[in-house]
């Protein structure tokens, strides 16, 4: 085992145990992730389907800073393939990096600090067999959405080499960002931690990149999402930008692989700072230690929710010209004519507080980690019992949910005022994001009570969310029936600040949550823990 080759003993083992525990959830994330390019793509030949639409995109999104800071520099706007890269190629090359890092950092940091890979590893089985495995899963992870993308491209209609670029650009993302999350599980010590710097690291870099697009610096190609954007597919395709994202990649794992050579196994690279001696009142409750580890969640989360409400608050002014130019985009939006800029609110604040809802899930969801990980024992060893433990956790999800939806109402409508000068919106757009709460309360009985009755299902809970985000954004297109569409909870509510508040859903689903928690603590409490 002493040998090189020995390092990697049980390689293809690992390989095979990573695709059986992650069955589920790397299709759900490839479905979801081709799903929206494909819908998307769709679209947009549906939508500028003449010159003068065309034409008039590319001179709207040219001059338009908000759009570079979402979409980075606009390369072929004046032909339909580089409207549906500029369109889909940031959404797509987001979802694969995230899908990466939550992959890489589950079977690696999170494994180490549950103890699950030191017991793999007692086996016989090389000192890196098991990163080297998921690295080979990723790898594999990223050539296959890669793939899929250019088949979905070409399937709607796009060139079959230009679609061939685009997937492998996206590929080459995913396998950079890969080589990120390997880095992040070898510098800290913790899986929350290097979720945190992985996903930080993609921050910087999309919005680095958005903002430098946006003033027009050469500061952009310092991401390189920009250097997948420079690819231009569907104009002059540069083939050889795909070179710096290949080589970036190697770099990355190559570092990533020297990095865990040089440190013990179980800890990072960078030792976590010695905690106080005694624990303040705060953290010596349930909910003060509740709110203690999630602290970095809440004020991630907080810092993007607020940051996409200050940008969506700039667009206003362009959503006349938009329509202006392509009258289609009302159906996308579902969107009243002859009130634009409430429908534009309606439908951003709607999209925008499902994707906070994520939030919710990973906050309410956190005592299922706890209890996987063995955290959650220490806690109920005290005099601390299983109800009391779980209703801390419900709180802080109910409470950030809460500060979520302020800080996209508020930084919404401060960014509207701001452009435009129009504070008759302000409130409004407030209470529109406010009036979202009642489906994350049904999200948080759904996951509470399967936490409390089955809870191995507990993450199936993510499916709901999803189905919701792609039917808020994609529903109009998609024309489901009216049983399929309100299998979403946020179907339900009324679309503020373009329709009226209606009390009726609101109880309806705040009753229907209330009852999944009291449901999941009776389960919590007659149930082993673990």
């Amino acid at each position: 085992m002493s040998t090189p080759r020995g390092h990697f003993a049980g390689t293809r083992q690992f390989v095979r145990l990573a695709l059986r525990r992650d069955r589920i959830r790397i299709p759900l994330w490839v479905v979801g992730i081709i799903g929206t390019t494909g819908a998307s793509a769709s679209a947009v030949q549906e939508f500028y389907a003449t010159p003068q639409q065309i034409a008039s995109y590319a001179s709207m999104v040219e001059s338009s800073a908000s759009s570079r800071l979402l979409a980075g520099v606009p390369y072929d706007v004046d032909t339909l393939g580089g409207i549906i890269a500029y369109e889909v190629t940031a959404v797509a090359a987001i979802g694969t990096a995230l899908m990466m890092i939550f992959l890489v950092v589950r079977h690696t940091r999170a494994e180490e600090e549950s103890g699950t890979s030191e017991l793999l590893r007692s086996g016989i089985a090389g000192r890196h067999a098991a990163t080297l495995a998921i690295l080979l899963v990723a790898l594999g992870c990223s050539l296959l959405v890669g793939a899929l993308d250019a088949a979905v491209l070409a399937w709607t209609g796009m060139p079959g080499t230009d679609s061939v670029a685009h997937g492998a650009a996206l590929a080459a993302v995913g396998v950079v960002f890969t080589g990120v999350a390997a880095i992040a599980a070898q510098v800290v010590a913790s899986a929350r931690g290097a979720l945190a710097l992985a996903g930080g690291v993609l921050g910087v870099m999309v919005v680095g990149r958005g903002w430098a697009a946006a003033e027009g610096s050469d500061l952009v190609w310092l991401s390189p999402i920009a250097w997948q954007e420079a690819v231009r597919p569907f104009g002059e395709t540069r083939w050889w930008m795909l070179i710096p994202l290949a080589a970036l990649a190697v770099v990355l794992l190559l570092l990533a692989g020297v990095l865990t050579a040089h440190r013990d196994f179980g800890a990072g690279l960078i030792q976590p700072r010695r905690g106080r001696p005694r624990a303040t009142a705060l953290v010596s409750t349930p909910i003060g230690l509740a709110l203690r580890t999630q602290r970095g969640l809440l004020l991630g989360w907080g810092a993007g929710i607020l940051v996409m409400g200050m940008v969506y608050g700039t667009f206003s002014q362009d959503i006349g010209t938009f329509v202006e130019s392509n009258p289609e985009i009302l159906q996308v939006m579902g969107a009243d004519e002859d009130d634009l800029v409430r429908s534009y609110y309606a439908f951003i604040l709607a999209f925008t507080a499902i994707l906070a809802s994520a939030f919710t899930l990973t906050s309410v969801l956190r005592a299922r980690h706890d209890e996987r990980v063995g955290i959650a024992e220490p806690v109920l060893a005290t005099g601390v019992s299983r109800v009391r433990w779980m209703r801390a956790g419900i709180a802080v999800a109910l409470l950030g949910s809460v500060l979520m939806l302020l800080l996209l109402g508020f930084g919404t409508a401060g960014m509207h005022v701001a452009t435009t000068g129009d504070g008759a919106l302000f409130w409004p757009i407030v209470r529109g994001a406010v009036s979202y709460l009642p489906a994350m309360v049904l999200l948080i009985g759904l996951a509470v009570l399967l936490h409390g009755l089955l809870p191995r299902l507990a993450p199936l809970v993510w499916t709901v969310f999803v189905f919701a985000l792609l039917q808020t954004y994609l529903g109009e297109i998609l024309d489901l029936p009216d049983w399929a569409a309100g299998l979403s909870p946020y179907h339900h509510l009324p679309l503020l600040p373009l329709e009226s508040f209606d009390a009726a859903p609101a109880a309806v689903l705040t009753g229907l949550g209330v009852l999944g928690v009291v449901g999941g603590l009776v389960g919590v409490r007659r149930r082993d823990v673990g």
